[in-house]
């Protein structure tokens, strides 16, 4: 694929999670509060990994800084689920 498919599906992937994020925070019937805080993280996470790996384009960059993403937004996304739950 190139580059323009591949950064047409992402941006379309982002807008679809925002909608979900969206919906989901708007529904207040759809379930309990922490599932929807816990759906709306997880949608956050993608979002932000889409974001570094296929426009700051992270998957070419060294493994060490792949790796320093990953952690900063699983302990990023760690601590506010446990501060905001």
């Amino acid at each position: 694929m190139n580059s323009f498919r591949i950064n047409t599906i992402t941006w379309i992937l982002l807008v679809l999670l925002t909608l979900f994020g969206f919906f989901m925070a708007e529904s207040s019937g759809f379930a309990s509060k922490m599932l929807v805080f816990g759906l709306i993280l997880i949608a956050t996470v993608i979002k932000f990994l889409s974001v570094g790996f296929q426009f700051l384009e992270l998957k070419e960059a060294h493994i060490a800084w792949r790796i320093l993403f990953v952690l900063f937004i699983l302990l990023f996304v760690t601590l506010i689920f446990l501060l905001f739950s």
